[in-house]
Order: structure tokens, then sequence, then C-alpha cells
């Protein structure tokens, strides 16, 4: 009886592969699985783990034992690549039937459409070469699998296809934020080396990392509660980067982005933007940026609504959020502090015209100040009670101090230096003193630069 390939294995080898040869019965069919299960015994060595699934690298040398022949063969033909890059096994997690074929399917897709329609400047995929859904049957391989974080032994989803070499983002900015902390110099040379675990709890602990608590009601608002804990977790590890002067290559940014765009443009949604899913290796001209993990992925017709990213109580990310979160790391700190100055200038024009439609009371109080001379603590509590300010926040107190210093000096009665002189030891003490709370001591901070 011959073997349906279509069906059975997918993607399926061509009609005069070596692969159609050596599998053409049922009974060759279990033989190449039974190869397949020992191949992930004794073959695989476990190089990542990330939510669905473990990752191993598939070592099969060229001097291959006969008994596993057909399923290098099988791999080889499979392959639509140019090259002979070395294989890795994807290995879901959890046995939900259908998951991983469709996993593989959109990830074939993906590689397809990068293939046929992107160039240098897109990631790449890495490209799906094999899909099996299998029945474990040797208890060797079963606690090869339960050792390795798999909780499916008796059946298991397995999918081979090109290693992709380099590191992922998250990894990559773990590393990053390490090197430049001085109480973690007893780890720099160890580094590279260190596995996600290792490095997400050395970070974790030192930039204090929130942890979902857990206590909403429903799948819906875990997922919620925990997406806000990653967003804030994300911004502590953006926020070291940006004062460790830490720039992202903006090359590896822009192939990101021009990929995503491809995927929309042809009906998919890749729906899984986090850091670990995005790698890239080499710099310059050797650069290289991968897109990977395409177990959330899905296809739709028409426009990208945001229907598309609900499935059932869960909502998936934007593909486009990740784009704009990592944009602020392509930045230098000159560009940066471009930005800040200009927002604090927007802040302060908003300010003026607040006090534009009491410009008679404001210049009244800027006379009746500057008799004051320049003691900002006194300069700072006077404006608090002035009738202009009735009922006003802190920060729009803040702004009124800055608007009167820059009045004073416009006015020719203090200089800019004497200015700054006074407002840096008002910080400086404010700071010490505690009088003041940190974030609007960070705004006068942002306010001294444009004095």
């Amino acid at each position: 009886m011959d073997v349906n390939l279509d069906k059975i294995i997918y993607p399926k080898a061509s009609e005069d592969s070596k692969a159609r040869e050596l599998i053409n019965s049922p009974e060759e069919l279990e033989i190449l699985d039974a190869r397949l299960e020992l191949a992930i015994a004794s073959h695989c060595e476990k190089i990542n783990e990330g939510n669905n699934g473990v990752i191993f690298k598939l070592n099969i040398e060229e001097d291959v034992s006969e008994e596993l022949e057909a399923l290098v063969a099988y791999i080889d033909e499979s392959r639509t690549g140019e090259g002979e890059p070395e294989n890795v096994v994807k290995i879901l997690k959890l046995y939900k039937p259908g998951s991983g074929r469709r996993e593989f399917e959109m990830q074939r897709k993906a590689y397809e459409l990068v293939r046929d329609k992107g160039g240098e400047d897109c990631a790449q995929i890495p490209e799906p070469v094999l899909f099996r859904d299998l029945e474990v049957k040797n208890s060797r391989t079963k606690e090869f699998l339960s050792s390795r974080g798999i909780k499916a032994q008796e059946h298991i989803e397995v999918i081979i296809m090109d290693m992709v070499p380099g590191v992922d983002l998250a990894t990559h900015f773990y590393r990053e934020v390490l090197r430049g902390n001085k109480g973690a110099i007893h780890l720099h040379n160890d580094l590279d080396e260190m596995d996600f675990a290792s490095l997400h709890r050395e970070v974790s602990q030192i930039l204090k990392f929130e942890i979902a608590g857990g206590k909403s009601r429903d799948e819906g608002e875990k997922e919620f509660e925990r997406r806000m804990v990653q967003a804030g977790n994300a911004k502590k590890i953006f926020d070291t980067l940006k004062r460790q002067g830490y720039v992202l290559d903006r090359s590896i940014l822009d192939r990101i982005e021009k990929t995503i765009d491809m995927f929309h443009d042809n009906g998919l949604a890749f729906r899984d933007g986090h850091h670990r899913n995005f790698m890239f290796s080499g710099e310059g001209d050797d650069l290289e940026v991968f897109v990977i993990d395409f177990g959330s992925s899905t296809t739709f017709e028409g426009n990208l609504t945001r229907d598309v990213y609900i499935e059932g109580d869960k909502e998936y990310p934007h593909d486009k959020s990740i784009i704009e979160s990592l944009r602020s790391l392509t930045k230098t700190r000159e560009e940066l502090a471009a930005e800040e100055l200009h927002d604090v200038e927007t802040d302060l024009k908003g300010l003026r015209r607040l006090l534009s439609r009491r410009e008679e009371v404001w210049q009244q109080t800027i006379s009746e100040l500057g008799e004051e001379g320049l003691k900002m603590e006194q300069l700072y509590n006077l404006l608090g009670i002035s009738p202009l300010l009735k009922g006003q926040s802190l920060e729009i107190k803040n702004k009124a101090l800055v608007a009167l210093l820059i009045d004073f000096v416009q006015s020719g009665q203090y200089t800019r230096e004497e200015v700054k002189q006074e407002l840096t030891k008002f910080i400086e003490e404010s700071s010490d003193s505690g009088q003041l709370p940190v974030s609007q001591i960070n705004q006068l901070v942002q306010f001294l630069k444009i004095l």
C-alpha cells in the first residue's frame, strides 16, 4: 500500500526525491518515526527554551549510522533553501493536536514570503523543514523529554528547522545591562555563556522587577496584568540601557519593521512580537536579523483590524508595538537630549498660553518676586500661594518657577549663570532634604537644561 505523503508528512518531498524513494509504505513511515524518536533521545542537545517549546540542536554527523540515513535523507531533500545549515528540533511542551502543524504552516508561509518578496533589507525566517506528530514509544525518549521540560510524553509535536545563529534581543539586552553594572562585575567574564534564565534572575534582582500577583479573576484580566508587568519591567531595562549610553543598531529595527510590514501586506499577522523572538548576528555588512516562533501567528483577509489580535479571551499585542518600543533605543544620548529639550520647551509654551490669559497678574507677580532676590525656596513657596497658581499641580508650579527665572534673565534682572547656579543649588538641597518628590526633582533637572 502506498503512503500519501501529502497527508502524513508536511511539506511533501518532490516526486523524484530520495526521501520519497525511502518511504513507500506505512511500515517504512513507522520506521522513519522510530528513527526520529531515536535521534531525539540520542542526538539532541538542549540549547534554548521558550514559553511553548524547547529547542534542541540536532547533532547528526556526516558519518551517520545506517538506521538514521532515511531521516537525514528526508531532511536534506525537504529543504528548499541554499547551503547546508545545521538543524534544530523544536518540541512543543504541551500536546495540543494541530497546534504544531499550524505553527509549521505559519512559519512556512513567512519563510516563503521573505524568500519570494523580501530582500537583503528584510529579516530572515529559518526554513521549517519537517513536521511530525509523533507517538512516543521508547521509555528512554520519555525520560529524556521529561528531564528537559517537555510535559507531553505520550505524543509530541516536532518541528525540524534551520538553526539560527546569533542571540535574541532579550538575552542581548540583559547582557548589556549587566556589563554596565558595577555590582555585576563578577559576572562579566561569563555573560556570553550564561543561559537566559540565569541572566533574567540577575537582572530582575538588580532592577527590582515586578511580578504579576495573580489577583485577577479571569484569564483576560490575568493576561492584561501580565502584559502590564512585562511593560513596566521592559521600561526599567530600556531606561537603564539609555543611562549606560547603549544604542541599538538601527538596521536591526529597520529590518524587523520592513518584515512585519511585508507580513501585513500579504495577510499574515505575527502576534508574538516580544524581544526573544527577534535574533541577530554580526554587524555592518555581516549583519543578519531573524524572526522566529510563529506559534501565535494567523492569516487574515482585507485590512488588519484589532479583531485579528483577539482570540477567545486572549488579546495579542499589535505587531507594531515592539517597533515603537525599540525605537528609543536606536537614538544616541544627543538625540534623546534634544527630544527631552523639545518636550520641556513645549511644556513651557503650554504654560505661557495659560499665563497669557492673566498677563497683567503674571507681570505683577514677576515684579514682586523679582524684588525678593534669587532665594529659590522662597520664590517657590511664594509662587505656590500666588492667586495665579491657586489649585494648580506641583508640575505646573515647577514650570511657573522656570518661566519666572527665564523672565528674570530676559528682563536683565539676573544673568543666566546666576539663575542656573541658584536653581542647581535648590535642586540639590531639595533632593537631600526630601522636600520635593523625586518626580518633581527630575522635572526641574530637565528644565535646568534650557536655562
